[in-house]
């Protein structure tokens, strides 16, 4: 998650941060040009996201199933990245 989500997440429910890890900054740091989530993915996972509910509507009241499937989709994505940076010693 990146720095500015949090503030966005922040409007709209109240909780403790904790420090964040930016995960493009860290594949920035380490000469990757690709630092997108998704390519990010696919390089250390070996996995891609589908772009297919990206481009919605993230502030409609309900959410679709593709939407909540997507967003958890990618939760687990940055779980797994951040795991793999940590075992290859990149955080």
């Amino acid at each position: 998650m990146c720095p500015p989500d949090v503030g966005k997440i922040k409007k709209s429910f109240e909780f403790d941060e904790r420090p964040v890890v930016d995960l493009g900054k860290v594949a920035e740091r380490h000469g990757l040009k690709q630092t997108g989530v998704r390519n990010l993915a696919g390089i250390f996972l070996g996995t891609r996201i589908p772009k297919g509910s990206k481009i919605t509507n993230w502030a409609a009241r309900r959410l679709t199933p593709q939407q909540i499937a997507y967003a958890a989709t990618d939760a687990w994505a940055c779980r797994e990245l951040y795991l793999r940076f940590k075992e290859l010693n990149m955080v």
